[in-house]
């Protein structure tokens, strides 16, 4: 890769292209010119229609590298790094030289050497990979940005144009790239969802905005009495397990009896009575 920029050092897929004709359209058959040419001009027309963005799951062309989870959190968490990066203005673009590696800064020789290109051992050659060069346009185009990492070579994006976006607030990670600890690496695989809240602890002794419902609730711990809003807030206790009352006296019985009618699943139940 990087031979030539934006093309493919391979013939991969020209040759994947090349198996669907011979799969999907001639049938490994050989034909005369006439119904080569029926065929061809079928393969095209078929091509054109699934590529078409009107139609139903059409095959876009890709104009812009895809950036992975994986990648965001491996660009967020180069973003979060203390590196010296030294920025370098002209019109229409900014180049930025970065430490490769664990390096965290560029001595200002290793910078001239690295522009001048001019070397008097393989040591100070083998020193020019310690320095990345990113340039990115001064606009919105930050995914057009160009680096000289091997991992830009070969995928036309790399966490340094995209770590270097999130430090200069051109664009925002997910919330999912920031769940890993800073220094390890994502774990394979997609990510676990939050698991529900099982604890629901409040008062219901002030006002409530009326559009929070919490349908699911397993794990309840409130005080009694309890008003119309939590029943508007909680409507169902079909999956309630467990249930803890904080204050409770026997003139409130009617209150908890309709409770422990409405929780069909209960299976813990704790009650902190009030001294008289």
């Amino acid at each position: 890769e990087g031979i030539q920029m934006y093309v493919p050092s391979t013939n991969n897929a020209l040759e994947s292209t090349n198996r669907t004709i011979k799969d999907d359209g001639t049938f490994r058959e050989c034909h005369v010119l006439s119904r080569f040419l029926t065929i061809a001009s079928n393969i095209i027309n078929n091509w054109s229609i699934e590529r078409d963005p009107s139609s139903t799951n059409a095959k876009i062309f890709a104009t812009e590298p895809p950036i992975s989870l994986e990648l965001w959190t491996s660009s967020y968490q180069w973003a979060k790094s203390t590196k010296d990066i030294i920025c370098i203005s002209n019109n229409s673009s900014k180049i930025y030289y970065i430490p490769a590696r664990d390096l965290q800064s560029i001595k200002e020789a290793d910078l001239t050497k690295y522009e001048n290109k001019k070397w008097t051992t393989f040591n100070q050659f083998r020193k020019s990979f310690d320095i990345w060069r990113m340039e990115m346009e001064n606009n919105e185009a930050w995914k057009k940005s160009k680096c000289n990492c091997p991992a830009f070579f070969k995928h036309y994006i790399c966490k340094h144009i995209v770590g270097m976006t999130i430090r200069l607030k051109h664009c925002k990670p997910p919330p999912a790239a920031k769940t890993v600890p800073i220094g390890e690496k994502r774990k394979r695989g997609r990510p676990a969802k939050a698991k529900a809240a099982l604890l629901i602890q409040y008062y219901f002794d002030r006002q409530i905005p009326s559009n929070i419902i919490l349908p699911s609730i397993e794990d309840l711990h409130i005080g009694l009495p309890i008003n119309n809003q939590f029943w508007s807030m909680i409507p169902s206790l079909k999956r309630l397990h467990s249930l803890r009352i904080s204050s409770y006296t026997d003139d409130l019985y009617s209150d908890l009896q309709h409770l422990l009618n409405q929780a069909h699943n209960l299976s813990r139940l704790a009650i902190g009575q009030d001294a008289c």
